[in-house]
């Protein structure tokens, strides 16, 4: 199996990182996670607890899918999300978002990612499967998810559906 465990400072309170990367995990998850190409919600209502959805995810250009579910939901504090029906190779996935405040009004995001998949490359050369696992998870947290929130015009609460993000431009003219 491997784990991996990083961390962030965002220069945001407690409660918009949280509302952000919990509440519109299903909204916001393809903006700062390069691999997931797809996730979706499967149960009505908000996101808690029990809360199911499917992510697809590329890796090294091929479409892996995983079902999940919301284990742990603790507003402005704890989120955690398992895989719900181990699928193809995968035997676990698991990931665990802790919040803390920090001084300034900012947050501390912890993050703690475990993944076993039954695939001979995967047990061959699991310190080369980790170390990149392990620097793409970095890269997304530490840079994407930071700068995804920060750049929020308006850090006012929840960013549903019905609520268009808001980002203001950070370099560069915005004309691709």
């Amino acid at each position: 199996m491997i784990v991996i465990d990083t961390s962030v400072v965002i220069d945001r309170p407690v409660g918009l990182c949280f509302d952000f990367m919990a509440r519109g995990y299903f909204d916001h998850l393809r903006r700062w996670n390069s691999a997931v190409v797809e996730v979706k919600k499967l149960t009505d209502g908000p996101v808690g607890a029990g809360t199911r959805g499917r992510q697809m995810h590329r890796i090294r250009g091929k479409d892996h899918g995983r079902s999940i579910v919301v284990t742990e939901f603790q507003p402005d504090a704890l989120f955690a999300l398992n895989v719900a029906e181990p699928e193809g190779a995968e035997r676990h996935y698991s990931c665990r978002y802790t919040f803390a405040p920090e001084e300034g009004n900012r947050t501390r995001v912890d993050v703690h990612f475990e993944l076993d998949w039954n695939e001979l490359p995967f047990k061959l050369f699991r310190p080369l499967v980790r170390r990149s696992i392990a620097r793409s998870i970095e890269m997304d947290v530490q840079r994407r998810l930071k700068a995804s929130i920060e750049e929020l015009a308006e850090p006012s609460g929840i960013m549903g559906q019905n609520q268009p993000m808001v980002v203001k431009p950070t370099r560069g003219s915005s004309k691709g």
